[in-house]
C-alpha cells in the first residue's frame, strides 16, 4: 500500500523508479494496492458480509505477505 512509510522507503531510493518497478512486481498482481482498496477490506470486515470471520487474521495487502519473497537487492538501495 502506498502508506507513509512505503512513500519514505521509495523516496530514499537511489532509483525511486526501479525501486517501485520492482517492488511492484513482487505483489502477485503486480501493482501495490491502494489505500482504498485496503479500506474497502476493512468495510466488509465491517458489513453483515463477515458475521463468519470471528477471530480470523485478515491481511489486506494484495497478496505480498503470501507471497513475499526477501529482498534480492534488484530494487536498489534505499538510505
Amino acid at each position: 500500500m502506498m502508506a507513509g512509510l512505503f512513500k519514505r522507503h521509495l523516496e530514499s531510493a537511489a532509483d525511486s523508479q526501479r525501486f517501485f518497478d520492482t517492488r511492484s512486481a513482487r505483489q502477485p498482481n503486480g501493482r501495490i494496492p491502494e489505500a482504498r482498496e485496503v479500506a474497502s477490506a476493512a468495510l466488509f470486515l465491517l458489513s453483515e458480509g463477515a458475521v463468519a470471520l470471528n477471530g480470523a487474521d485478515v491481511t489486506a495487502d494484495g497478496g505480498l505477505t503470501a507471497s513475499f519473497d526477501f529482498r534480492t537487492g534488484a530494487e536498489g538501495a534505499s538510505i
